[in-house]
């Protein structure tokens, strides 16, 4: 009889040995911290204040800013890391940040974020990990707390549902300051609301939204301030309500916005469009006047709302019928054929 050869045990042995390191190994997933601390001036984000621990923030975990609470970024010191030079760029340890709330409040409903900041030029970033957001807007509040303009990069949601508050102000229109703005080179995604409250009319806009943001389809609420959209379809693809509950608001685009199932509102005296792009949306009204379906030209409109259309513009605002309007139209013309032959 023929003998099989033996083989060796370390054929069997080390695959053996790679399942059972892979099942002794443990999952490792990313933890979600959170904070409601509300940091004081000279404060950060790196300090030991997210639970469970308290801990510093650092890569691989998701960090959350509940209601009632206040972080703030490093100041740019060398003392707080930085280099005390102008254009220094900070960007968040963690995974993401998301700050919660009910948008805009002065009684601590909301989650905040406050950008003070010791030097011109700085850039927050927001980089996200694997495609996911960096900041999520869930209806917190994003504050400038210097006379400076802030800069926010990387990738952001804003949560369905929510809304949340750009506030380059304060909580007053006596805090209302023109050297504090914000530009955005973040992108912008998800369907929740976007209000700008206690920003400036004057000088610069108070928000400028320079990426392109063809997936964000909330609406826009300029409660206060000149709302500039500079990138090609910055400002997305939902509504925009200029309510000027604040103070004064300006809606200025640098691109031909075509929204045909949009609307855009100018309430009141104070609410005014730069009116020098061709415009397309559903539905437009101004200071209570709705616009008929069709191409409406500047000339046209500064002269019957001269305090809405601001003066010096080429463009055209274009009013697309509702399609329940033209099927209508089209439904009736079989009737009419009808009735002809029959004569």
């Amino acid at each position: 009889m023929k003998t099989l050869p033996l083989r060796s045990n370390i054929a069997y042995s080390l695959p053996v040995a790679l399942c059972l390191g892979l099942a002794a190994t443990p999952s490792v997933r990313a933890a979600n911290f959170t904070t409601n601390t509300q940091q004081a001036a000279g404060a950060n984000w790196n300090a030991a204040i997210w639970n469970p621990g308290p801990v510093p923030p650092t890569a691989g975990n998701t960090y959350e800013v509940l209601v009632g609470g206040r972080v703030r970024p490093p100041d740019g010191s060398t003392g707080a890391g930085g280099t005390g030079l102008d254009g220094q760029t900070f960007t968040f340890p963690g995974d993401s940040l998301t700050l919660d709330g009910v948008g805009f409040s002065t009684t601590g409903q909301s989650g905040e974020l406050r950008l003070k900041q010791g030097f011109n030029g700085a850039t927050f970033a927001f980089p996200g990990v694997g495609g996911n957001p960096g900041l999520i807007f869930n209806g917190g509040i994003l504050n400038d707390g210097d006379d400076r303009i802030m800069t926010l990069s990387g990738l952001a949601r804003v949560q369905t549902g929510t809304t949340s508050s750009i506030n380059p102000g304060g909580g007053a229109t006596t805090d209302i300051s023109a050297p504090r703005a914000f530009i955005f080179s973040i992108s912008l995604t998800g369907s929740g609301k976007l209000a700008l409250d206690y920003g400036h009319d004057t000088g610069t806009p108070a928000l400028r939204i320079d990426s392109s943001n063809p997936l964000f389809t909330g609406d826009w609420l300029v409660n206060s301030g000149w709302l500039k959209g500079a990138g090609l379809n910055s400002l997305g693809f939902g509504n925009i309500f200029l309510n000027s509950t604040q103070g004064a608001s300006t809606l200025d685009l640098d691109y031909d916005l075509n929204n045909p199932a949009g609307s855009l509102t100018l309430a009141g005296p104070t609410s005014k469009l730069i009116l020098d792009q061709n415009l397309t949306l559903g539905a437009v009204t101004i200071n209570g006047t709705s616009l008929t379906p069709g191409v409406h030209t500047f000339a046209e409109l500064n002269a019957a709302f001269d305090g809405n259309i601001v003066d010096g513009g080429t463009g055209t605002v274009t009013v697309v019928p509702e399609p329940s309007s033209v099927l209508a139209l089209f439904a009736g013309i079989p009737i009419l054929v009808r009735r002809r032959r029959r004569k």
